[in-house]
């Protein structure tokens, strides 16, 4: 396939355009420029240039948030817009949640038969709108003739507020377009939508706005190719399974993702726990949570130093942040209204603070108490080897060499059985 010029070329010479009225944004690309223009037009163009330029950029801001992330607080992430307040998806959802103070949005992409993306969860119009047919098979004309506030209620059924008011799919470009200040989660639901997503948000100049996250870890990592390292991406389900077991004797792998997206529970196997985020956090991923609508829920997952919460109730997660003196768009805390002792210290200071590695005793220390955890490395075959430390006088639990070798048995097992190095170990 021929290589598309780069948007992080014609960033890297501090040029800015103009599109629609909305100020380009070049924050990544000054970042990278340095590095990126190390690379010559003949490395960039030939044969696996945009893997090579994706790793250069992945390696430049290795140790800093994409400026999709770089909020100093937790953020609230209004789900489909809203989903429990307004017909989701759409442009008086995404208007009520930014009239609400939210500038995070999510919202999920599938593409029309004529190639144009639009913002719409289900592959088929039939239970959401007064049609039914697949997107695929339809203009962009004709998903927008579909009436999407028709099956909308908000008190089970018995009126519906939205219907016969010419409340339609929007496309993509329009939520980017309409409001400039937001910050826009996508998921993109099909495999053929991947390319025409790429090329709208880099159309648009959006990529330090917008966050992607998918169920399809193979989605994700043609997302992060073909966006040049641009994109900033959560982890995929496969990804996530391997933190989570990760975490259990260390820091979690990145796997090419700038946060981790995931629900609180996979049926009754806990994801989001404290020891969880910790790992997360050490290695430099934000945690954001999806779909809490349970008022319970929301405290617990601040009180846990969650990043984000994404809801179809924007306005019970607005009235929790109130309660706890947080800002919904993620600023720092207001000063004087703490439900909470932790809300009281700077939301960074919470965060644990990067790790210091002694190679040589294989140990990965937690500057924040001083407590030696475990470090995984991996031999040739791809199994793992653990290390374990002793417990300092924080109280943290120490790892007995029986319960070093149960932690090192369950990662052994999952890597064995979901990785393609386990596999080529049980061939040899």
């Amino acid at each position: 396939m021929a290589a598309r010029t780069s948007p992080v070329v014609r960033g890297a010479t501090g040029s800015s355009a103009t599109i629609a009225g909305v100020p380009a944004r070049s924050s990544i690309r000054v970042a990278t420029s340095a590095t990126v223009n190390s690379i010559t037009p003949s490395r960039a163009s030939g044969a696996g240039g945009g893997s090579e330029l994706h790793a250069v950029r992945v390696r430049a801001r290795r140790h800093r948030l994409h400026p999709f992330l770089d909020r100093p607080g937790p953020v609230a992430i209004a789900h489909r817009g809203g989903a429990g307040e307004a017909p989701e998806n759409t442009p008086e959802a995404f208007g009520a949640a930014v009239a609400l103070g939210y500038r995070y949005l999510e919202t999920d992409a599938h593409v029309s038969r004529d190639g144009v993306v639009v913002a719409f969860h289900d592959p088929r119009l039939d239970d959401r709108t007064d049609r039914t047919a697949a997107i695929a098979a339809l203009t962009v004309a004709e998903v927008q003739a579909a009436d999407a506030g028709c099956v909308f209620s908000a008190d089970g059924g018995r009126s519906f507020p939205f219907r016969g008011r010419g409340v339609r799919i929007p496309r993509l470009e329009e939520l980017l377009l309409r409001w400039p200040e937001a910050r826009v989660n996508i998921d993109p639901k099909a495999d053929a939508c991947v390319e025409p997503l790429v090329a709208l948000i880099d159309r648009v100049d959006a990529w330090d706005r917008v966050g992607i996250g998918s169920f399809s870890d193979r989605r994700l990592d043609r997302i992060r190719t073909l966006s040049g390292g641009l994109a900033c991406t959560s982890m995929g389900p496969r990804a996530v399974a391997g933190a989570r077991a990760a975490a259990l004797c260390g820091p979690i792998p990145r796997a090419g993702a700038d946060c981790v997206q995931v629900a609180p529970r996979s049926g009754r196997i806990a994801i989001v726990a404290s020891g969880f985020v910790r790992a997360a956090h050490r290695a430099g991923l934000p945690v954001h949570v999806w779909t809490v609508n349970a008022e319970s829920s929301m405290h617990e997952l601040l009180d846990l130093g969650v990043d984000g919460i994404m809801t179809d109730r924007p306005r019970l997660l607005r009235d929790v942040f109130a309660a706890r003196g947080l800002e919904v768009t993620g600023e720092r805390t207001r000063v004087g209204a703490s439900a909470t002792p932790q809300a009281d210290r700077p939301w960074r200071d919470r965060r644990a603070a990067p790790p210091r590695a002694d190679p040589r005793r294989g140990l990965e220390e937690d500057a924040a108490c001083g407590y030696p955890q475990l470090r995984r490395a991996t031999r040739a075959c791809g199994r793992p080897d653990l290390a374990g430390g002793t417990a300092s006088s924080c109280g943290c639990r120490p790892f007995r060499p029986g319960h070093r070798r149960r932690l090192a048995t369950q990662v052994e097992r999952f890597r064995c059985r979901n990785t393609e190095a386990g596999k080529r170990s049980r061939d040899v």
